[in-house]
């Protein structure tokens, strides 16, 4: 009997422990029960391997898919399945080893396997279509860090999770922990605290700021961002005190030296850890991935499982939840994955899966044979457990303790009992989902069991599946459709090339649209043109500070110099020729663009002598060529600054000239004032002479017209007759005052003339007092000032990276300017 179409699991027959045969009907396990995990545990010879591989069988019958790790090569056997049971087929499986000692031969042994094998499959009730249905099945088998399966590229895990970063940010800091961890075991560091190592706690703050970002990360970027990290501070401490540069350099070097090993080539290429395209074919058909790992060394499995299950865990936040089972994760053998002391990186991982992939419906399979060194605490959400036979009365003891911890409900001693009446391929279920224990037999595989497979039959066991690979043949980056491409052999770098600890390093700002720079480029290059991509070329940068000092001119500058060399500046160097704009804090990026590409570093850059011989140089040919024109003015003693053009010290010239021209200017006004004092006081009082004098004239005038009148009146009337000789006396008088008032008149014009004098007196000393202060701020002289030797700062040297626009022209490879550099310093240089 077969249950191709039945939703539970067909995973073997009831079994009597007392009678020890078996005994009853079918032993059934719905799928659903799988979310809640199992746990598979048994000695070697307990048939562990069947019952996991009998249950894989059941999920590929039931369409469900799965991502399969196997560190010892027994699961490679899920690919071995013969619907036809053709003697031939079995025979290039057959171990012939195994035959000679049988005293057998391949051909003999193929022919027995293929019968005991159609035999019980019959036995069991199983179908043989579900052979062919099992044949049908997508399989694959990947081997990371070698060709020999589909090899499996891991720089994918650098980049940032799909999920967003916001609201997901714990789990995100776990998985970067777990990576972080991973990476820095690969390269030899053992037993890394994530709150006590700061290699760790730099390099997961430096995902963590791209993530946040949504930025990928790559492992050549990671190693460049270790060198200069993007933060200043790490906590409340400065980068450089709590991991110094030179520090920061021995890490970066043993990440390169990992990187750049050629063992590790084989790990950036192939399949990426895409868990939807591990889970799925391109036309959407379940598929069980299966990841070999015998010819990994321990650190190196620990980083890919690590990897791989934090790729499964951000695959499953992305999914919504379900209450059946979506997929299935299994491992062969958890030993020291899940360690009940130590820390290794995939154990926070596997702890967070066993915790929260339930509710996504992605089922954990966990397998050991050595129940001693399990956290059982970890274990005690697992639902499922399938309890083989153990090797030895410690394995049992051990697992009896164990076991108390787990929920549902289980009696020690019961338990006890039966784990010591277990035989081969029998085993003691207990599913928190079902009520009580369930002794059963478990099936027999519809695969054949050739036992663990070396990775030299991985390419005909793909072969087999009809699973493969298409490499991108290294193509780095898209032109026009059906047009050239670039690759790595035109002479560009995915990889930054690592620049050496003791030089500089920096990358100059892309400037220009691609468009710009095709006109840029002149008439020889048309408007179609469309760049493939954004590639650094090396080159050496070298910045300084010219100091200008003088006490006599007040004079403390700084002037800031860059020049760039494309060319070995071995001989000759052109320093002016490379003389950029002003140094500007914002002129240098601290890092390229994404997915740019790199030229080889050239040898003279790539050695730190030759580079600081180089910027020696440049301090030299600054000491020999520098000046600074300093605009005097030694009778003010002023000094211009080298901010200050010549009009502006013109007028402080002037300003100062007239602030020094004020008090003599106050001495004038003082004695003018003086004497101005004086002749308006004369003035004052020959006016109030006048006044009376005027006064006096106009009694007189009166008294003599009053006479003169009653004289006539009194003749006239025939009165009493006045002395004509008073009106005489009257008249005379008159005379006389009109003279006085003549003569005081005359004396006071006198004085207003001679105030008018004074006043054009001063106008003159004034202009002449001007005019000898404003000679004074005319005579401005240029004065050349030198810097000392030293006076001469380098500030970088080292290598910067020049952005160039590339793609391919036939054979050629072109390259157009992406940057724009600052206008050429000018008119201080002799």
């Amino acid at each position: 009997m077969t249950h191709p179409d039945a939703r539970d699991f067909y995973i073997g027959r009831e079994y009597d422990l007392l009678d020890g045969r078996i005994s009853g009907g079918e032993v059934m396990y719905n799928p659903s029960d799988l979310t809640t995990h199992a746990v598979v545990t048994g000695m070697t010879g307990s048939g562990k391997t069947g019952l996991c591989i009998g249950l894989l069988e059941e999920a590929a019958l039931k369409g469900l898919p799965a991502i399969i790790i196997d560190p010892k090569g027994d699961l490679t056997n899920l690919l071995l399945h013969f619907p036809d049971l053709a003697p031939s087929d079995f025979e290039p499986w057959i171990d012939p080893d195994a035959a000679r000692l049988k005293g057998k031969s391949a051909r003999l042994m193929a022919e027995e396997a293929a019968a005991g094998w159609g035999s019980s499959i019959d036995d069991w009730g199983l179908s043989r279509g579900a052979l062919s249905t099992l044949k049908a099945f997508s399989f694959a088998v990947y081997s990371p860090g070698s060709t020999s399966g589909i090899p499996v590229n891991i720089l994918s895990s650098f980049k940032a999770p799909d999920i967003p970063w916001q609201g997901n940010e714990e789990a995100l800091r776990e998985r970067i922990s777990s990576t972080v961890t991973a990476v820095l075991g690969l390269v030899g560091m053992k037993d890394v605290d994530p709150l006590r190592s700061r290699e760790h706690i730099l390099m997961s703050s430096i995902l963590e700021h791209a993530w946040a970002l949504g930025e990928d990360m790559s492992m050549a970027e990671l190693i460049m961002r270790v060198q200069a990290p993007q933060m200043d501070r790490l906590g409340a401490m400065p980068v450089e005190i709590f991991f110094p540069e030179k520090d920061r350099m021995s890490l970066a070097m043993l990440l390169n030296n990992f990187l750049a090993s050629p063992s590790f080539k084989v790990w950036q290429q192939g399949q990426p850890l895409d868990v939807e395209d591990l889970l799925y074919t391109k036309d959407r058909r379940p598929r069980h991935s299966i990841f070999y790992l015998a010819h990994l060394s321990e650190n190196e499995r620990m980083f890919f499982v690590t990897l791989l299950f934090s790729a499964v865990e951000s695959w499953m936040r992305r999914q919504r939840g379900t209450s059946g089972l979506r997929a299935l994760v299994y491992f062969d053998e958890i030993l020291g994955y899940l360690p009940p002391v130590s820390n290794p990186p995939s154990r926070n991982v596997m702890l967070r899966m066993i915790k929260q992939a339930r509710a996504f419906g992605v089922g954990l399979l966990l397998a050991t044979q050595n129940p001693v060194d399990i956290d059982y605490k970890a274990l005690s959400n697992i639902g499922t457990w399938f309890i083989g036979r153990l090797q030895t009365e410690r394995d049992k003891m051990r697992l009896m303790d164990g076991l108390k911890t787990l929920t549902g409900g289980m009696d020690s001693s019961t338990i006890g009992d039966m784990i010591s009446s277990l035989g081969k391929r029998v085993f003691l279920m207990n599913n928190v989902n079902r009520p009580g224990p369930k002794v059963f037999h478990a099936r027999q595989v519809l695969n054949y069991l050739a036992g663990p497979l070396s990775k030299d039959l991985l390419p005909e066991l793909n072969a087999l599946a009809g699973a493969g690979y298409a490499p991108d043949g290294g193509r780095i980056a898209g032109g026009a459709k059906g047009g050239p491409v670039l690759k790595e052999d035109d002479g560009f770098l995915r990889i930054k090339p690592l620049v050496p600890s003791k030089v500089d390093e920096a990358f100059i700002p892309v400037g220009l649209e691609a468009s710009e720079a095709i006109k840029a480029a002149g008439a020889g290059m048309p408007s179609t043109v469309k760049p493939d991509a954004i590639a650094y070329m090396p080159a050496m940068a070298v910045r300084a500070e010219v100091r200008y000092s003088s006490l006599k001119y007040g004079i403390d500058s700084t002037e800031k110099m860059t020049s760039l060399l494309e060319d070995d500046p071995s001989g000759r160097p052109d320093w002016e020729g490379g003389l950029v704009g002003a140094d500007d804090k914002n002129a240098f990026d601290r890092g390229p663009i994404r997915d740019a590409l790199f030229e080889q570093l050239p040898a003279w850059l790539s050695d730190p002598r030759s580079v600081k011989s180089a910027a020696d140089d440049f301090a030299d040919w600054l000491y020999r060529n520098s000046r600074m024109d300093v605009s005097a003015n030694e009778g003010l003693k002023l000094y211009a600054g080298p901010d200050e053009d010549r009009n502006s010290f013109t007028e402080r010239c002037l300003r100062e000239a007239d602030r020094l021209m004020g008090p003599e200017l106050d001495k004038l006004e003082d004695a003018f004032g003086r004497r101005r004092d004086a002749l308006e006081d004369k003035i004052r009082k020959q006016e109030g002479e006048v006044q009376l004098r005027e006064q006096n004239v106009n009694q007189r005038t009166m008294e003599a017209i009053g006479t003169a009148g009653t004289v006539i009146v009194g003749m006239l009337l025939g009165g009493k007759k006045r002395s004509l000789g008073s009106s005489i006396t009257k008249t005379r008088m008159t005379t006389e005052a009109k003279s006085v008032l003549t003569r005081e008149k005359k004396e006071l014009q006198g004085l207003m003339d001679d105030l008018r004098e004074l006043e054009a007196d001063f106008d003159r000393a004034q202009d002449d007092l001007a005019a000898k202060w404003k000679k004074k701020a005319d005579e401005i002289t240029e004065v050349p000032l030198m810097p000392r030797k030293s006076d001469i700062f380098i500030s970088f040297f080292g290598v910067a990276w020049l952005p160039y626009y590339v793609f391919k022209e036939g054979a050629y490879t072109r390259r157009l300017r992406a940057f724009v550099l600052g206008p050429r310093r000018t008119g201080r240089t002799s």
